[in-house]
């Protein structure tokens, strides 16, 4: 009776008349009503001339299905992928930030006030900041979260010296 139903509520009429001109079985129709149209319309085609096996559908509702299995592995491979490079990315970002954080350490502990900067005006110094400023505005769709703190962290300081 559930076979009956599946072929009258999803099988195409192409296919249908196949069914009741004796040319797809029961089996074959019900096969065929587990694909999709497209898939159903060849095989209403292939009826209209050659019997049509329900082995034969069978194996290509298998192999369709195989075909979603393995594309869903696909899927979940590429997003763990995605995932562990994103991880990767803020490793990078983490360990760099750990060596600028330990040369600041290491210079600030030999007497200096920076990176070992060079001797610049303040409006030279002015300048490179507005200019860096811009660039990143430009690239500001690509700065990652761990990068958003590094420049919040900037920002209070310079806040916290007026």
């Amino acid at each position: 009776m559930g076979r009956m139903e599946k072929i009258n509520n999803s099988l195409i009429e192409e296919a249908k008349e196949q069914f009741q001109a004796g040319n797809i079985g029961i089996s074959a129709a019900y096969e065929t009503a587990r694909l999709p149209e497209a898939e159903q319309k060849k095989i209403a085609e292939q009826a209209a001339t050659d019997k049509v096996e329900a082995k034969d559908i069978a194996a290509m509702v298998k192999e369709r299905q195989q075909k979603a299995a393995d594309e869903k592995k696909l899927n979940e491979t590429v997003k763990r992928a995605e995932k562990a490079a994103k991880r990767a990315e803020e490793a990078q970002i983490g360990a760099a930030q750990a060596s600028l954080l330990a040369e600041r350490s290491a210079d600030q502990s030999a007497g200096f006030t920076g990176m070992n900067p060079p001797e610049l005006s303040e409006s030279d110094i002015e300048n490179e900041a507005v200019y860096t400023l811009r660039e990143l505005i430009i690239l500001a769709k690509q700065i990652t979260y761990n990068e958003l703190l590094v420049l919040q962290d900037i920002l209070m300081k310079c806040n916290n010296r007026e």
